[in-house]
């Protein structure tokens, strides 16, 4: 939704240069160095620590460990195939690395598991934001395909890369001094282990004489645990899928595949609407707002008065037409993505479509402002919760995107960017500041 007239804009470069061009992308041939080599067997070691140890509701911290040595194989892995990271990418990295933080510090049940999903979205996309893979080049409109990218076709178009990487061909000058010969006893270890964890527990079951040599053994060293082979098993698919998706940003490899050309092409195409038809349906959205914000005056904003309207109860007066008001506004922004995206001719062309854009962003708002000071209200009389908490910051994040469509009317700038850079700065934000003990606090110091 940077600018929803020309999405996507052929005119913008992007990276890689084929990636505008017509016609199929070229075969980037599959290249092995020895960075690809030894991150396909750490990748592997990701995988394990993320089936085995990565979210454990036990043992939170685990996850922002795995959080920080994720980051830092992709890091390092990208520094050593010369990949300079993307100076937006900064942005994101801190988002992942905060949110991983959280993980070891506090529970944050108050997030009810959102902060688990966000985390593995921003996992899924630093990598070719820093890659300079992202589309556009950059967070944009184009940003749900760039997931599609970052959650499927690289990691799945790469898929076979770790085990290419592993046991693919080696010539003279790679098996050349010590650290290769390092790497290759490495990897020797690992494929015992992994026979022997597969081998040494059908023994243990079958004879119970060495079943008891194995006991005993574990006795004396005190800590020797057999983990389950299927994990083992398992973290090749796991470190696969992560390996094929860092390999893929540092190699361009299977990046082409969703062209901003084509995507252009498909825009243009979707352009059906005449542009008439557009200004009668939003000038009468527009004027059913007005009447309804005109009638409801006293009751949508004696609120900012602290005074109650039609009720002697709070709750029965925030409550009351609050969630519908929060959807009327998220209505809104689907209405005003789909009519910029289907007029056919776009905002930068049509005078009356700026100005019913910014109309109806404005009426959005103030639907927004009487919504949120309701909640407030009934906050300050029932005291928080983590779904009244959540519900002002999606209210929040909903502010920040129709004040920005009101802005963006006059001035052009990367709203899309505007947009998730907030969202995901606040949710970092509530993740890292104990929700549970604010809201604890909060309730507590007002008795609640």
């Amino acid at each position: 939704m940077d600018d929803l007239n020309t999405l996507p804009n052929p005119s913008v470069p992007d990276p890689p240069d084929w990636a505008a061009l017509p016609g199929e992308p070229p075969k980037i041939p599959f290249v092995i160095a020895w960075p690809d080599r030894v991150f396909a067997l750490v990748f592997y070691g990701l995988g394990y620590f993320y089936l085995r140890y990565g979210f454990l509701d036990a043992n939170r911290w685990l996850g922002g460990l795995f959080t920080l040595a994720y980051a830092a194989a992709i890091g390092c892995y990208f520094f050593l195939k010369h990949v300079k990271p993307a100076k937006f990418s900064w942005f994101w990295l801190a988002a992942l690395l905060s949110l991983g933080l959280s993980f070891a510090l506090f529970r944050n049940e108050s997030l009810l598991g959102f902060d688990i999903l966000v985390l593995h979205g921003l996992a899924l996309y630093w990598p070719i934001c820093a890659a300079g893979t992202a589309l556009r080049g950059g967070t944009s409109s184009l940003l749900p395909f760039d997931f599609v990218n970052s959650a499927l076709v690289l990691p799945f178009g790469n898929f076979s890369a770790q085990v290419r990487c592993l046991f693919g061909g080696w010539n003279r000058k790679q098996t050349e001094g010590v650290g290769k010969r390092i790497l290759t006893a490495l990897l020797g270890v690992v494929i015992l282990f992994v026979l022997l964890a597969l081998v040494i527990p059908q023994l243990y079951l079958a004879d119970a004489a060495f079943a008891r040599a194995l006991s005993s053994l574990a006795d004396i060293l005190g800590a020797i645990q057999f983990e389950p082979d299927v994990l083992l098993i398992l973290a090749l698919p796991v470190g696969a899928y992560l390996f094929g998706l860092a390999y893929g940003c540092a190699n361009q490899r299977h990046t082409g595949h969703i062209r901003p050309a084509g995507l252009a092409e498909a825009g243009q195409d979707a352009r059906l609407i005449p542009n008439a038809a557009l200004y009668i349906a939003l000038g009468g959205i527009c004027a059913v707002y007005v009447l309804f914000i005109a009638v409801q005056f006293w009751d949508l904003f004696s609120a900012f008065a602290g005074r109650l309207s039609g009720t002697e109860r709070y709750s029965e007066f925030a409550r009351e037409g609050f969630f519908e008001l929060c959807r009327v506004a998220a209505i809104n922004g689907f209405v005003l993505l789909g009519a910029n995206l289907l007029a056919k001719k776009g905002r930068a062309d049509s005078r009356a479509l700026r100005l019913l854009n910014a109309v109806l962003a404005a009426l959005t708002l103030l639907i927004l402002a009487s919504a949120a000071r309701k909640m407030l209200l009934y906050i300050q009389v029932y005291g928080l919760t983590a779904k009244r908490v959540l519900t002002m910051a999606f209210m929040a994040m909903l502010a920040v995107l129709f004040g920005g469509i009101t802005v963006w009317q006059k001035r052009d700038f990367n709203l899309i960017r505007l947009a998730v850079g907030f969202a995901a700065a606040l949710f970092c934000l509530l993740a890292l500041c104990n929700l549970d003990g604010l809201i604890a606090a909060y309730n507590a110091a007002h008795g609640f």
